[in-house]
Parts: structure tokens; C-alpha cells; sequence
């Protein structure tokens, strides 16, 4: 039998799927969007999916990239929401089991955190996911 080879694009799509799924749009003033998707002048709290790296090793495996946007109140971050945001994607991803996520199975990579964007007057929340292809 052929196993399957996920691409970048399957995982994404999967990631998204399972965060639309899920209470995270309801707490976000934007949309799920693919990383490169988000439109420069948004204002909204959206969030992006990315694949960071994908092998190609019999039982794939790779990271994933959750970034929100948090607009700043006037120059000033907002921190509250920040921290609100941070934790929502940690029970978010922290809450993933292997019953739903399909042919994959995800875990927080690394602690969930913020920082000040360099380009825009707003806030960045990333999360960094791995996942196995569960076969």
C-alpha cells in the first residue's frame, strides 16, 4: 500500500480547518488566513498558518506557525489582550488530541508569546506547533 505524502499546503489547510473548528474565531476580531494572505492595512485581530518545515521521512513531520496580529491602542501595545490572546492559543493547542485531529497529531512546540511588531503598529502572538503524520 502507498502511504500518502502530505504536502505543506495539506497540513495548512488541516491546521486551519481544525482552528475554525474551533472557539478561536469567536475571541478574534479577523479572519484564519493563510501566511501572505493577510492584507497590509488590516486593522483586524486575524491569524495566520504557515508551515515552517515539512521532511520527507517515512513517518512526515514538521512545525507549523500560528501568528495573530494584535492592533496597538494609539502607539501603546496592548498587553491585556496580548496575554488574553497568548492563552486562548495555548489551551487552544495545548486541547488537540489525536481524536480530532485526523492523520495528524499536533503538539505546542515551544511556550506561546509575543513581541512588538518592527514594521506596523501592532502586536505579534506565535505559537509554534509540531506535528507527526499519524500512520
Amino acid at each position: 500500500m502507498d502511504e500518502k505524502v502530505v504536502t505543506s499546503t495539506d497540513v495548512q489547510t488541516a491546521v486551519m480547518q481544525l482552528l475554525r473548528d474551533s472557539s478561536v474565531p469567536s475571541y478574534l476580531s479577523g479572519k484564519i488566513l493563510r501566511a501572505g494572505m493577510r492584507n497590509q492595512d488590516s486593522r483586524d485581530e486575524d491569524l495566520t498558518v504557515s508551515v515552517t518545515a515539512l521532511d520527507a521521512e517515512q513517518r512526515q513531520g514538521g512545525f507549523v506557525r500560528l501568528t495573530a496580529y494584535i492592533p496597538h491602542l494609539s502607539e501603546v501595545p496592548d498587553l491585556r489582550r496580548c496575554a488574553e490572546v497568548e492563552r486562548l492559543l495555548t489551551d487552544w493547542a495545548t486541547g488537540l488530541s489525536a481524536e480530532g485531529t485526523g492523520d495528524y497529531l499536533f503538539r505546542l512546540a515551544s511556550g506561546v508569546s509575543s513581541l512588538v511588531s518592527p514594521d506596523r503598529p501592532e502586536s505579534l502572538v506565535t505559537a509554534r506547533l509540531s506535528f507527526k503524520i499519524a500512520r
